[in-house]
Protein backbone atom coordinates (compact mmCIF):
# COMPACT_ATOMS: atom_id res chain seq x y z
CA UNK A 1 0.00 0.00 0.00
CA UNK A 2 1.47 3.36 -0.96
CA UNK A 3 1.24 6.61 0.96
CA UNK A 4 -1.58 7.98 -1.22
CA UNK A 5 -3.78 4.96 -0.55
CA UNK A 6 -3.11 5.31 3.17
CA UNK A 7 -3.96 9.03 3.09
CA UNK A 8 -7.21 8.38 1.20
CA UNK A 9 -8.18 5.62 3.63
CA UNK A 10 -7.49 7.92 6.60
CA UNK A 11 -9.53 10.73 5.00
CA UNK A 12 -12.46 8.38 4.56
CA UNK A 13 -12.26 7.18 8.16
CA UNK A 14 -12.11 10.75 9.45
CA UNK A 15 -15.20 11.71 7.42
CA UNK A 16 -17.09 8.82 8.97
CA UNK A 17 -15.99 9.59 12.54
CA UNK A 18 -18.49 10.80 15.14
CA UNK A 19 -16.34 13.85 15.90
CA UNK A 20 -16.33 14.97 12.26
CA UNK A 21 -20.07 14.40 11.91
CA UNK A 22 -20.68 16.51 15.05
CA UNK A 23 -18.41 19.22 13.64
CA UNK A 24 -20.33 19.26 10.34
CA UNK A 25 -23.69 19.52 12.13
CA UNK A 26 -22.44 22.35 14.35
CA UNK A 27 -21.02 24.19 11.34
CA UNK A 28 -24.32 23.78 9.47
CA UNK A 29 -26.27 25.08 12.49
CA UNK A 30 -23.90 28.03 12.68
CA UNK A 31 -24.47 28.92 9.03
CA UNK A 32 -28.21 29.22 9.72
CA UNK A 33 -27.69 31.79 12.51
CA UNK A 34 -26.10 35.00 11.17
CA UNK A 35 -25.69 36.59 14.62
CA UNK A 36 -23.86 33.55 15.92
CA UNK A 37 -21.74 33.41 12.78
CA UNK A 38 -20.67 37.04 13.30
CA UNK A 39 -19.82 36.28 16.94
CA UNK A 40 -17.67 33.33 15.87
CA UNK A 41 -15.85 35.48 13.32
CA UNK A 42 -15.14 38.08 16.02
CA UNK A 43 -13.99 35.32 18.38
CA UNK A 44 -11.62 33.92 15.73
CA UNK A 45 -10.25 37.40 14.99
CA UNK A 46 -9.47 38.07 18.65
CA UNK A 47 -8.06 34.56 19.13
CA UNK A 48 -5.71 35.14 16.19
CA UNK A 49 -4.63 38.52 17.60
CA UNK A 50 -3.89 36.91 20.98
CA UNK A 51 -1.86 34.17 19.33
CA UNK A 52 0.16 36.65 17.25
CA UNK A 53 0.80 38.80 20.34
CA UNK A 54 1.95 35.74 22.27
CA UNK A 55 4.38 34.79 19.51
CA UNK A 56 5.73 38.34 19.27
CA UNK A 57 6.05 39.15 22.97
CA UNK A 58 6.10 35.76 24.66
CA UNK A 59 3.29 36.92 26.97
CA UNK A 60 -0.46 36.27 26.99
CA UNK A 61 -2.83 39.22 26.95
CA UNK A 62 -5.12 38.14 29.78
CA UNK A 63 -7.73 40.80 29.01
CA UNK A 64 -8.22 39.55 25.46
CA UNK A 65 -8.20 35.93 26.58
CA UNK A 66 -10.93 36.62 29.13
CA UNK A 67 -12.92 38.54 26.51
CA UNK A 68 -12.82 35.53 24.17
CA UNK A 69 -13.21 32.94 26.91
CA UNK A 70 -15.97 30.41 27.10
CA UNK A 71 -18.11 32.70 29.26
CA UNK A 72 -19.40 34.06 25.97
CA UNK A 73 -20.43 30.69 24.62
CA UNK A 74 -21.51 28.60 27.58
CA UNK A 75 -25.03 29.96 27.32
CA UNK A 76 -25.40 28.85 23.71
CA UNK A 77 -25.38 25.17 22.71
CA UNK A 78 -23.88 25.74 19.24
CA UNK A 79 -21.09 27.90 20.63
CA UNK A 80 -20.40 25.27 23.27
CA UNK A 81 -19.98 22.65 20.54
CA UNK A 82 -17.46 24.82 18.68
CA UNK A 83 -15.50 26.17 21.65
CA UNK A 84 -12.38 24.16 22.41
CA UNK A 85 -12.36 25.50 25.98
CA UNK A 86 -15.81 24.00 26.57
CA UNK A 87 -14.85 20.52 25.38
CA UNK A 88 -14.32 17.83 28.02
Amino acid sequence: MNVYDTANKLAGEIKQSEEYMNYKMAKQALSLNSKLKEQLQEFEKIRYEVQVELMQTGKNNEEKIIRTGCGRCCSDRTWRQLCIACQP
